[in-house]
């Protein structure tokens, strides 16, 4: 199992909405409307209804912005930011 969401972040790289179930790291992924759908078990009522409610909002996503999420999730803002916050430390 993944629980930082990683699948999704790769998804997004390439400008594709995600469906996904609303638990571990894709809650902070992902942004509901916008990136894609959640559902909330896994069961077949819930996600037809996610499934649903992303055929009717497919022609509103925005492939630039899915593209532009996952560069929020990169290697290099890892490292840069990590560094920051060592250089930070009072050791």
């Amino acid at each position: 199992m993944d629980d930082f969401g990683i699948t999704p972040v790769e998804a997004l790289a390439y400008g594709t909405p995600v469906i996904a179930i609303k638990k571990g790291g894709v809650k902070e992924i992902m942004i509901e409307g916008k990136t894609g759908e959640f559902f909330d078990a896994a069961t077949p009522e819930s996600i037809t209804s996610s499934v649903k409610k992303f055929m009717e909002r497919e022609s509103n996503y925005d492939r630039e912005f899915l593209i532009n999420r996952a560069k929020e999730f990169s290697k290099e803002r890892f490292i840069r930011e990590f560094t920051e916050y060592l250089g930070s430390l009072s050791i």
